[in-house]
């Protein structure tokens, strides 16, 4: 069966380098995700059309981003592009070659379709010498600016119909006995070893909206809780 996973993130760490206001996170915490995790999850699929990596601050954890790639690279398992938001503190020389590396395991080449994005904005603070160092790679996006704080649910607010998050949004999606592409729900695998649904939950609530452990099947997972159409 082939399983191809639209977006799947990947909170690589709760460790932050700034403790900002507008946080939806809440306090960083000292975790980092398992590899074990992480590889229980990714050898569930043939492809990944987006991987996302999240935290905290993705740049503290780059052996993560490396681990994902050597994942994928030994067992067969292809990705289209990649999306990482950074606070543009931390440029690595480990950070650097991840994003190298990153780039040219992705398929899809077409511009703009893989970001690294650095936040700019009232509540970020960037290092300017940081900044242009990542700004060697085309890649490289200044994220648009923040006017208010960012809270749980915002972007499935801001996006209508809440598909990025809300468990009912398995009613659209449909379902084959031999192919399952899962476009319209955002697959989290956090620090714990959960699996979760959506992507902009608190680290305290994201027990509320976990579908299953990384070592449980995804795709039986979301097939019991979806709406066969």
């Amino acid at each position: 069966m082939k399983k191809i996973q639209g977006n799947l993130i990947i909170e690589v760490t709760r460790r932050c380098n700034t403790s900002c206001d507008h946080c939806l996170r809440g306090e960083s915490e000292n975790k980092i995700v398992s590899y074990t995790a992480m590889k229980d999850v990714i050898l569930q699929y043939s492809y990944i059309d987006c991987i996302t990596f999240t935290g905290g601050e993705p740049s503290l954890n780059p052996e993560a981003i490396d681990e994902f790639i050597n994942i994928c690279k030994y067992n067969g398992i292809a990705v289209g592009s990649f999306y990482i938001a950074t606070n543009g503190k931390v440029a690595s020389d480990k950070f650097m070659l991840s994003m190298m590396k990153l780039y040219n395991y992705c398929d899809n080449f077409e511009d703009g379709i893989s970001s690294l994005s650095i936040s700019n904005d009232q509540f970020h603070s960037c290092n300017s010498d940081t900044v242009e160092k990542l700004k060697v790679f085309s890649f490289t996006r200044m994220k648009g600016e923040i006017t208010h704080p960012i809270s749980e649910g915002y972007y499935a607010d801001y996006y209508g119909d809440g598909r990025e998050n809300i468990e009912e949004s398995l009613e659209y999606l449909n379902f084959d006995e031999s192919y399952l592409n899962v476009n319209d729900v955002y697959v989290y695998l956090n620090c714990d070893g959960n699996v979760v649904l959506g992507c902009d939950w608190s680290y305290k609530n994201q027990d509320e909206h976990i579908l299953c452990s990384s070592s449980d099947c995804i795709y039986e997972s979301l097939k019991n809780r979806m709406v066969i159409v």
